[in-house]
């Protein structure tokens, strides 16, 4: 039987332990450089610069109200009221003028919106803020009406979105 010179166990045990040391320096270097890169976008997300100096107290928000189980329609309903602020309505939405808003109203932070708008069902309501007060609010009821055609949905939620914006 042939032994290993306790000399080359020696080199052996070294060589292992170095490359332990090795792979924990590596692993401890890559914490701190994520860690580097999450403080550093936090940092910059935060900067003064980047926030908007004053926050719009007039403004219009439209809100689309569902549950944790969602039908077909309510999707669609959700995806159609996105596009519709989004293709007519993309200056007032980078000017703040106007925000679009998805709660799930099953959610408990989202309960009292059911009370506030008096909601039935799945809903869009378009809110007018002034001075930083809500003013007034429409439930646009005739979404589900317009779901199966989407020229009509967009011009009867354009149109009360137009409404509400004139007295902003």
């Amino acid at each position: 039987m042939n032994e290993i010179p306790v000399h080359e166990k020696n080199k052996n045990s070294i060589a292992k332990t170095a490359t332990v040391v090795v792979l924990l320096l590596f692993v401890a270097l890559a914490i701190i450089v994520f860690a580097m890169k999450t403080f550093k976008k936090e940092s910059t997300a935060t900067s003064p610069a980047k926030k908007i100096s004053q926050p719009v107290l007039s403004k219009v928000i439209v809100y689309y109200f569902h549950g944790t189980q969602r039908c077909e329609s309510c999707i669609a309903i959700e995806n159609y009221s996105k596009e519709t602020v989004n293709k007519f309505f993309a200056n007032e939405l980078g000017s703040g003028k106007l925000e679009f808003i998805v709660r799930n109203v099953d959610l408990d932070e989202n309960k009292h919106f059911v009370q506030d708008y008096k909601l039935n069902w799945r809903s869009l309501v378009v809110v007018l803020i002034k001075n930083g007060k809500e003013i007034k609010y429409e439930n646009l009821f005739g979404v589900w009406t317009y779901k199966g055609d989407k020229e009509q949905f967009y011009k009867y939620v354009k149109d009360a979105i137009d409404t509400y914006l004139k007295e902003v």
